[in-house]
């Protein structure tokens, strides 16, 4: 026997309600370097991880009163923004956010800050946890903080103020931060770092709505990179029409002056073609989460790591369905639903529905296991386009194998899905 948490600072952890559930324990004056930086309480019936978030309990009036929530990495952290008058900080539990953390919080408020550490691990957490909070339908800022540090030790440096006034007027959005994290020591005199650069960010470019803060990125990317305006509208145009997921981008123009304030921007357009297959599976999948609350969600666990089976329309409305309307709601009634839609997308749903109303095939347990097992194989499908155009865009040797070698797993994949799919039909 010996004592789990030896040379470490505890954190008593706590439920919503403040009761003791679990404990979580820091390294300090250990000098054995290789133990992990923290320990935690393993689950048990009162305490999961995945579930429990570090200070909500304290935090979450001031949560409902500032209507946001920072999030840290660890414990030490939330302690020092505390002290800096951030009390509607907490953190996970030295792991990675889950969606069901990114739930719990969504109770109190739908705008997230995330605050991690400024090195690498922190830039790539919170790019995780970017897309986690996107999914839940919250907006999210993020804070990068210098020389890749994090609050506690920003605080112990600089000073409470120093850290009051930094945290103030560094707020980035999700855009801003890719951009800015995209650089960090990067060797901009290498061409391969140069063009894998061009593609992060293109491909972030490429999803934003407004077309002046296409241009806007468009002209920083110039800048920084040391390039002539038209080569990269080339590059990026390019890339648009070679991207499988992305928008087609016809040249209807003279290049754009990236500094002629009168430039009129990229006319992009964004056609919604939808096979009519995918779309068969698609609006059947929405059939079935529309009759129970408790169906979608299963629906929704079985396809989290499938979301590239949805054409990117229809993704949103499913969104929006599972994270916003049956957040608030235990039964489904179209009028109300269509009051979380745009006008654009209670067109595209209402159209879709009729789609497969008019369907001959019955809905079963059956039909629903092949919808689902056709959106997975659409999943796979939409990943090896996307490794087959990331080929054709590099001559690294190295990441082609690494690229053709992820093609073949995703093509065993398929062909597993559509060997199931046999024996279910023999089976009939």
């Amino acid at each position: 026997y010996y004592d789990l948490f030896s040379r470490r600072i505890m954190f008593p952890i706590t439920d919503e309600q403040g009761n003791i559930i679990g404990f979580s324990g820091r390294i300090y004056n250990n000098p054995d370097k290789s133990q992990p930086k923290y320990i935690n309480t393993k689950d048990t019936f009162l305490y999961k991880k995945g579930t429990v978030l570090y200070h909500l309990d304290l935090a979450k009036s001031e949560i409902l009163r500032k209507k946001r929530v920072i999030l840290h990495e660890g414990q030490l952290d939330v302690i020092a923004a505390t002290r800096a008058g951030f009390k509607e900080a907490i953190c996970t539990m030295g792991t990675a956010l889950t969606f069901e953390q990114v739930l719990v919080l969504k109770k109190y408020t739908t705008s997230a800050i995330i605050c991690y550490d400024g090195d690498n691990a922190g830039i790539n957490a919170s790019k995780k946890a970017i897309q986690l909070f996107k999914r839940a339908g919250m907006s999210v800022h993020l804070v990068l903080l210098p020389d890749g540090m994090d609050p506690d030790d920003f605080i112990l440096k600089n000073g409470i103020e120093a850290y009051i006034s930094y945290f103030d007027s560094h707020l980035l959005d999700e855009q801003q931060y890719l951009f800015e994290t995209i650089f960090l020591n990067k060797n901009l005199k290498d061409e391969m770092v140069v063009q894998t650069i061009k593609e992060e960010l293109f491909s972030v470019i490429s999803e934003l709505k407004s077309q002046t803060s296409k241009d806007n990125y468009l002209r920083r990317l110039v800048e920084k990179l040391h390039v002539s305006s038209e080569s990269l509208l080339q590059d990026y145009i390019h890339y648009c029409n070679s991207n499988p997921i992305g928008q087609s981008v016809e040249i209807t123009q003279q290049p754009i002056d990236f500094y002629n304030n009168e430039a009129d921007g990229l006319q992009q357009a964004f056609p919604q073609q939808i096979n009519p297959i995918q779309k068969k599976y698609e609006m059947r999948l929405f059939m079935y989460a529309r009759t129970s609350k408790e169906k979608a969600f299963l629906i929704d666990r079985r396809l989290s790591e499938y979301m590239e089976g949805f054409s990117p329309s229809h993704r949103e409305i499913w969104v929006t369905l599972i994270n916003n309307y049956y957040y608030q709601y235990d039964s489904f009634d179209d009028k109300l639903f269509s009051t979380f839609l745009t006008e654009e997308q209670k067109k595209l749903y209402f159209d879709a529905i009729e789609f497969v109303r008019s369907a001959a095939e019955s809905y079963n347990d059956s039909d629903l296991e092949c919808c689902i097992e056709k959106m997975k194989k659409q999943s796979f499908l939409e990943r090896n386009k996307m490794i087959s155009s990331q080929i054709l865009k590099t001559n690294n040797e190295e990441m082609i194998l690494k690229k053709l070698a992820e093609k073949f797993e995703n093509k065993k994949r398929i062909d597993q899905t559509v060997g199931k799919k046999n024996t279910n039909i023999r089976r009939k």
